[in-house]
């Protein structure tokens, strides 16, 4: 047993971060989106037109137009390109939030 010794700097370092710290995340106008509708959006923002969506999602064009007026009003987006830019950001973001189990796994191999 170690009597009372002061905390070092890596003792700071090492530190596990309290669920506080991290910022909660909120929600954003895709979330709001139903399963379909973000499918939509995803394909959208690869490019792909609305014959196109319609085709790999075995639908009607005119169901995606559908789809899209949904989306445009929920989102309340004005056109296509601003909608897959959304979307392009939206994945951008998620690509780069930490994981939660990140600094667990660093540890576990050392």
């Amino acid at each position: 047993m170690e009597a009372s010794r002061r905390p070092t700097e890596l003792d700071r370092l090492t530190e596990k971060p309290t669920r506080t710290e991290e910022p909660l995340r909120t929600p954003t106008e895709l979330d709001q989106l139903t399963k379909r509708e973000r499918e939509i959006t995803e394909l959208v923002a690869q490019g792909l037109s609305n014959q196109a969506i319609a085709t790999k999602l075995y639908i009607s064009c005119r169901t995606v137009e559908s789809h899209l007026s949904a989306i445009y009003r929920k989102t309340e987006l004005p056109s296509r390109s601003a909608l897959a830019s959304l979307a392009t950001r939206a994945a951008l973001d998620r690509r780069s939030e930490p994981t939660p189990n990140h600094r667990s796994l660093e540890r576990n191999d050392r």
